[in-house]
């Protein structure tokens, strides 16, 4: 397809005063034989701004003609039968400017030999000089021509199925309309997420000893204000164990009980969080991977240890944390593997164990995404075979390598020669295509029969890799 300025075979047409000028400058001369050529044109000019709009008539009806004949004519060289939709596109309305000057005409109020320059400044200031009143008119015929130019565009586009990018308008298969769809999509979807938000995961409930503790606490503390926090808490913990049963009871009961209403309660939240990854499918991966692997899961005796670390901290108030987790794993090993809690406990571990495994395999898909078209056509066109063009190009041949010093070696005795080697020279480029074509005419598979030459992905890679030889090397010297 032709450039905007390229191959244009044919002029602008001339406008209705041109038309007007050249049809009455012979009489004008005859009339006026002493009148210099700029002094007709001027009275040409001035006539032709007297004219009523009858008389302008067959210049401008032969002017509009020619100029929409021209314009389709400009259309098809420029876009041709690739983008047919571009002659059919409604043309943009006339600004506030152009629509001022048409109405008031101040180039014909300028004075008769003004530069041009001096022409276009006065009548910009003329235009930047209007008040509000007189400007709103064409303001209103603005508004009113681009609300309909929008609808025009509109029925533009959908006629011809064109879509607004970065681009301009394309059509709806073109890549940048393709991504743009996605991108939208994506977005669509992320803020349709952010909108509901997924329930948080169940709190897990207090023990009956933090039950007791809670409601305890700050009596024990205003009885003893100056006990610190570590004796404070080992003096709850003995005041717990030495309540009586029937005191403790109904904190165990109350405990026992939220702590069965949690598991149920993490029980659904899990399933609807499964459902919820489930419908969303494919539009909750966004295509990127996340930052981090899904955390591990926890094994049957973390799983244990965190559950009854409560109970064991009140029964062991004496001990620090690491030597109480130590006599917690202990006990653990110590029952057999057909105890019940045991097996419940790494029952509840094997299924954690597959979640993670799904959530590790989806993490890992996201990761290394699917590739897109493109890469999967240079990833194709790469392993076509381990003698494909550029891997034997990978490096010199002897006979390059001994050429390119004899070439060097004349940049001391000969810099004037044409065949003098430095970088960035014309022998530089010259000694690149003759590799190039060397190897093009070696390859006897031709993997695009229709190429003539080689290609420039060849010429820049030799290109580049005799410019990295000559840098890597020191100057040339009378003895190379």
């Amino acid at each position: 397809r032709l450039s905007k300025t390229e191959g244009m075979d044919f002029v602008r047409p001339p406008s209705a005063y041109d038309r007007y000028r050249d049809a009455m400058r012979a009489a004008v001369s005859r009339e006026h034989p002493d009148l210099e050529p700029l002094a007709i044109n001027e009275k040409l000019r001035a006539q032709w701004a007297t004219l009523s709009e009858e008389e302008k008539e067959p210049y401008v009806v032969e002017a509009r003609g020619e100029r929409d004949a021209f314009e389709a004519r400009r259309q098809q060289q420029l876009y041709g039968d690739d983008e047919p939709w571009e002659a059919d596109r409604p043309r943009r309305p006339a600004t506030v400017f152009d629509l001022w000057s048409r109405a008031a005409k101040p180039r014909e109020k300028m004075p008769a030999g003004a530069k041009e320059a001096t022409i276009r400044k006065r009548i910009t200031a003329l235009y930047a000089a209007l008040d509000p009143e007189e400007r709103k008119p064409y303001d209103e015929e603005f508004a009113r021509t681009s609300a309909a130019h929008i609808v025009a565009e509109k029925a533009w586009a959908e006629k011809w199925g064109l879509v607004k990018c970065y681009k301009g308008y394309v059509p709806k298969t073109d890549p940048a309309a393709v991504a743009q769809a996605e991108r939208l999509r994506k977005q669509g979807a992320a803020a349709a997420s952010a909108q509901s938000p997924p329930p948080p995961q169940p709190k897990k409930p207090l023990s009956a000893y933090n039950a007791w503790r809670r409601k305890n606490v700050k009596a024990v503390r205003e009885a003893n204000p100056t006990l610190p926090h570590g004796k404070l808490e080992k003096k709850l913990n003995a005041l717990y164990k030495a309540i009586e049963d029937d005191e403790r009871k109904p904190y165990e009961d109350a405990a026992r009980a939220e702590k069965e209403r949690w598991k149920a309660d993490c029980a659904a939240w899990t399933a609807m969080m499964a459902l919820r990854e489930a419908e969303a499918g494919d539009d909750s991966d966004d295509g990127e991977a996340p930052s981090a692997p899904p955390p591990a899961y926890p094994k049957a005796p973390d799983l244990w240890c965190r559950d009854e670390k409560d109970a064991w901290k009140a029964k062991f108030p004496e001990l620090a944390p690491i030597d109480l987790s130590k006599k917690m794993k202990a006990h653990w090993s110590s029952l057999p593997d057909d105890n019940p809690v045991k097996a419940e406990y790494k029952q509840r571990s094997a299924g954690l164990r597959e979640e993670y495994a799904r959530k590790f395999e989806a993490w890992s898909r996201r990761k290394s995404p699917e590739p897109g078209p493109r890469k999967r056509r240079k990833t194709a066109a790469a392993s076509e075979s381990a003698d494909s063009i550029l891997s034997r190009a990978a490096h010199f041949t002897p006979l390059q390598r001994s050429l390119l010093e004899a070439r060097r070696a004349l940049t001391s005795r000969r810099p004037d020669d044409e065949n003098a080697l430095a970088n960035g020279n014309r022998a530089h480029e010259t000694l690149a295509r003759e590799f190039a074509a060397d190897l093009w005419r070696q390859d006897g598979l031709k993997p695009n029969q229709s190429e003539s030459q080689p290609s420039q992905e060849i010429l820049k890679h030799y290109y580049t890799k005799i410019a990295n030889w000559l840098k890597r090397r020191p100057k040339a010297t009378d003895d190379d």
